[in-house]
């Protein structure tokens, strides 16, 4: 009879009563977990939840203060096994001196490699060519902030055709509005992704050009993703990544190794996969925060969505990282339809229906005009968005455009 390995406890400060690999700096923390495989490891909440993006293998128990219920909430929400109390754990409070990494991010924890390949891009007449992306890098937009409020967000279905990149775009545009955030847009739809499509960009650069450097174990610097790996939109700190041509594929461990890169360097990263790739799409579940689960009022897709939901469930998924996204409702009732807005909260009784995106008038128009409806903060789809985004960002506020009179007497945030 086999015997189940015990697991080895890591953490990054002096615990109280538990015998613990103790390791302060988080770069010798992950390449310890690499070398030891899933392992029980306790960080300080919320100081240190930057580092669970990292740790989706482990069982990570968090140690805070979980009599905060608003901060216990969000731990376990996170991805938590528990919040425990500080003072029952921490040996000593004076815990102020962690390792500051923030201009190197360490995310493949093995043998550094002192040769960093750099991916030839041959861009030619491109909607935004290499030369245009560098100027849009500063020195203040390579250094990475502490901010603690990552987040990633999933956005897939079961079918294609339900308005997965209409949402994904238009979250991570509005994202981006929000408090000067820096958001990366992902595409892992394959084999047919067309955000830059929608966006009117022309380029080589795709996922498939990270391989090179997971191949070579490479450690990225934030100044190598923002110029070399990603694609900046001009009107705000929205980044894009590409998608794959017809007939290539991401591969599982490509797409951890992307987001695992992707988080240490973006407030918020927003995912479009499909169903085409199950592995890889439940690779980016497991590692965002959040999954938006896009249905519309289909009875075919609700039955397959209720599918998928029972295969997470048996994979030990956390369902409470599900979230349903019903699409293309329409302004006026369809009578001839019987699946109503009730109905669907019947189907997905237990699950939570965080938004009905209407359906409006136009809005192929604007997407076949190479524009993103969240530029408009008063269309219904836009208003919706906000919504959605403000039940998992509580200070969530869409920043509106100022003009010389608002700058003159005073403005205020437009909160849809």
């Amino acid at each position: 009879m086999l015997r189940e390995a015990r697991k080895i406890i890591f953490s990054t400060f002096e615990l109280k009563g538990i015998q613990a690999d103790v390791e302060l700096s988080h770069k010798r923390l992950l390449e310890k977990i690499q070398e030891n495989g899933p392992s029980v490891v306790y960080i300080l909440w919320p100081e240190e939840k930057q580092l669970l993006n990292n740790l989706v293998e482990c069982t990570v128990f968090g140690v805070g203060d979980p009599n905060n219920r608003s901060e216990y909430k969000e731990a376990i929400r996170s991805g938590l096994e528990d919040l425990l109390d500080r003072q029952d754990f921490v040996l000593d409070e004076d815990h102020d001196d962690f390792e500051e990494e923030d201009q190197i991010i360490y995310l493949t924890p093995q043998k550094r490699n002192t040769t960093h390949p750099i991916q030839d891009l041959k861009i030619s007449d491109n909607t935004f060519s290499r030369k245009e992306n560098l100027q849009y890098i500063n020195f203040k937009e390579l250094h990475i902030q502490s901010l603690g409020g990552r987040q990633t967000f999933c956005i897939t279905s079961t079918k294609g055709g339900v308005g997965k990149t209409t949402i994904s775009s238009n979250l991570a545009f509005s994202l981006a509005n929000f408090k000067q955030s820096r958001v990366c847009l992902v595409d892992f739809m394959q084999p047919h992704g067309n955000i830059t499509t929608r966006f009117r960009i022309n380029s080589n650069l795709s996922p498939l050009s990270w391989e090179r450097y997971r191949k070579n174990n490479t450690i990225l610097t934030d100044r190598q993703i923002l110029s070399e790996l990603v694609i900046r939109h001009p009107s705000n700190n929205l980044y894009i990544l590409p998608g794959v041509n017809l007939g290539e594929n991401v591969s599982v461990e490509l797409g951890k190794y992307i987001l695992s890169n992707l988080v240490q360097v973006f407030d918020y990263v927003v995912i479009d996969v499909g169903p085409e790739d199950m592995e890889l799409q439940m690779q980016a579940m497991l590692m965002a925060n959040k999954t938006f689960l896009v249905v519309d009022y289909d009875i075919a897709t609700i039955y397959d969505t209720q599918i998928y939901i029972q295969q997470w469930n048996k994979r030990k998924l956390l369902l409470d990282k599900i979230n349903i996204v019903v699409n293309f409702e329409t302004a006026k009732r369809d009578k001839k339809n019987p699946i109503t807005r009730e109905k669907c909260k019947q189907y997905f009784s237990g699950m939570d229906i965080v938004a009905f995106m209407p359906e409006v008038e136009g809005m192929r128009g604007i997407h076949n005009d190479g524009k993103v409806i969240a530029e408009n903060a008063t269309h219904p789809f836009t208003q919706q968005i906000d919504k959605m985004v403000q039940q998992f960002i509580p200070d969530y506020k869409r920043v509106s455009k100022i003009g010389f009179l608002q700058r003159l007497f005073g403005s205020r945030d437009q909160n849809d």
